[in-house]
């Protein structure tokens, strides 16, 4: 079993809230860990799962994967910036100093009425996971 199959075993495509500090935990230790990590899927999943929560401040550890370097800025999807919904991500991003590049990112990247359900449909049949 690698380490994206014993994420999804535990947390599943849909994790519950009280698993979100871990996952945070983990995904800041990818963070972290990122010059020793030879692939970044599991950085890629982790944010998934914090997406499927929905907590718009999670947006900011989320932009922190992203850009940690080219790799990274292309797997992890611009839309898992917004899983607590496009207009409340924009709305919390404004609110903040120092993120209007993230701001751009959203406004140029994301259609502002995806169907956060097909986002987390996509990675359940990509993870094989029903």
């Amino acid at each position: 079993m690698d380490r994206e199959d014993i994420i999804i075993s535990k947390y599943g495509v849909y994790p519950k809230e009280e698993y979100r500090k871990e996952i945070r935990k983990l995904l800041i230790e990818e963070i972290n860990n990122e010059e020793y990590v030879e692939s970044h899927d599991c950085l890629r999943l982790l944010c998934f799962l914090l997406f499927s929560i929905g907590k718009v401040e999670d947006c900011e550890l989320i932009w922190k994967a992203k850009m940690l370097n080219m790799d990274t800025g292309c797997m992890i999807d611009a839309l898992f910036l917004c899983g607590a919904g496009y207009k409340e991500t924009l709305s919390y991003i404004k609110s903040k100093e120092g993120l209007e590049k993230m701001e751009l990112f959203v406004t140029k990247d994301v259609d502002e009425d995806f169907i956060k359900e097909e986002v987390i449909n996509e990675f359940k049949s990509y993870y094989n996971v029903m």
